[in-house]
C-alpha cells in the first residue's frame, strides 16, 4: 500500500469540456474539440501497460504494478506479481472472467480471487521474456515470448515455435479476432493461427516490412491492422494487404474505436486515421499526448484509453464527432 500523499499525486482526474485542458502533471495545454471530455487518472509516471477491470485500473511502470480504484480512489502497489518483478511487466490483459494477466520479464502471472499464480519456462512457456497477451474467442489465453508463443487452455500450456508453424519466434504483439483466428506480430512477419493451421504473411505476401511491432483487429469491418518497419501501417481485409507509409515513429499500439477510426500510438504521440485522412494535430483529434504513447484500449462503452510517458487518460466516448 502506498501513502496518501502519493495517492493524491497519482489520482488527478482532470476533466474538461470544450476548453483548454492543463493535462496531467505537465504544463502542456491544448485546445480540444467541443464537448470532448478528458479524464486523467495517472499523471506522475510513465506507464508501460494497463488494463481496466471493472472499477479498477491496473497499470505498470518501472517502479511496479498499481491497482487504482476508480470510484474509491484507493491505490494499491505491488513490487512483485507472483514470483516476478513487477517493474518488468510488458503487457496486461483483463480476461473475460475478471482475472488479470501480466506478461513480464521472467514469465507470466495471473491474479484471480486476490491471489497470484506464476508461470515460467518450467511450467511450459517457450521463453523467459514475455511481451504480449490476448484472449481468444474460445477463452484461451495466448502469450508471446522471445522464443515463441504459448496458449493456456484447460489448465495446460501448449507452445508454438518456428518448428511447428510460426513465421518468427520473437512475438511482439498478439490479437485475437472475432472469427476465432489469432494473429502474431513477429520479427519476421505475421502468423495467423486458425482452426489448428498456420498462415504466413510477410513482404512476399504484401507487407511493407517483416518486423511487426503492433497489431489490432477492427471487428466492425473485419480488417487487421499492423505496424511494421518502425512507422508504416498495413491493413489486411482477408484477401490483400494495403500499405500506408511513415504513419508515425516507433508505433507501439493500435486501437480501432466504435466507428472504425484507427488510432496509432508511438514515439511522437497519437495519430488518428478516419478512413480518409491522417490526423496528427492534438487540437483536432483531442488527445494531448505529444510524447511516447505505449498502450491504448477502447472499452465496452466506447471510451478511449491512452497510456504513455504522460500517464493514463480516458476520452469519454466522443461520438458523434
Amino acid at each position: 500500500m502506498i501513502t496518501a500523499k502519493r495517492l493524491a499525486m497519482t489520482f488527478l482526474a482532470v476533466t474538461a469540456l470544450g476548453s483548454q485542458v492543463s493535462w496531467g502533471a505537465t504544463n502542456d495545454t491544448v485546445l480540444v474539440a467541443e464537448n470532448i471530455k478528458l479524464t486523467t487518472y495517472v499523471g506522475d509516471a510513465a506507464v508501460n501497460a494497463f488494463g481496466v477491470a471493472g472499477t479498477h485500473l491496473w497499470y505498470a511502470t518501472e517502479d511496479g504494478v498499481f491497482s487504482l480504484g476508480l470510484t474509491q480512489k484507493k491505490l494499491d502497489e505491488f513490487q512483485r506479481v507472483g514470483d516476478l518483478d513487477a517493474g518488468g511487466v510488458n503487457d496486461i490483459l483483463v480476461a473475460k472472467d475478471g482475472s488479470v494477466w501480466f506478461a513480464a520479464n521472467g514469465g507470466v502471472a495471473v491474479r484471480k480471487g486476490g491471489r497470484f499464480q506464476t508461470y515460467t519456462e518450467e511450467n511450459g512457456l517457450p521463453g523467459k521474456e514475455c511481451f504480449a497477451l490476448d484472449q481468444g474467442k474460445d477463452g484461451a489465453i495466448w502469450v508471446g515470448t522471445d522464443k515463441g508463443a504459448a496458449v493456456y487452455r484447460n489448465g495446460n500450456w501448449e507452445s508454438f515455435t518456428k518448428e511447428n508453424g510460426l513465421v518468427g519466434n520473437k512475438i511482439n504483439d498478439i490479437v485475437a479476432d472475432s472469427k476465432g483466428a489469432v494473429w502474431f506480430g513477429t520479427n519476421r512477419g505475421i502468423s495467423q493461427y486458425v482452426n489448428g493451421s498456420w498462415v504466413k504473411h510477410d513482404m512476399k505476401s504484401g507487407l511493407s516490412w517483416n518486423e511487426t511491432t503492433a497489431l489490432a483487429y477492427d471487428s466492425r469491418k473485419n480488417i487487421l491492422w499492423a505496424a511494421v518497419n518502425n512507422g508504416d501501417a498495413n491493413s489486411y481485409n482477408g484477401e490483400t494487404w494495403r500499405v500506408y507509409m511513415s504513419v508515425g515513429e516507433n508505433i507501439q499500439g493500435i486501437m480501432p474505436d466504435t466507428r472504425s477510426r484507427i488510432w496509432f500510438g508511438g514515439a511522437e504521440g497519437v495519430v488518428k486515421f478516419n478512413g480518409e485522412e491522417w490526423v496528427e494535430d492534438a487540437k483536432r483529434h483531442g488527445i494531448p499526448m505529444t510524447t511516447q504513447t505505449t498502450d491504448m484500449y477502447c472499452d465496452s462503452d466506447g471510451n478511449l484509453w491512452f497510456a504513455g510517458v504522460q500517464g493514463v487518460m480516458m476520452l469519454t466516448n466522443p461520438y458523434p464527432f
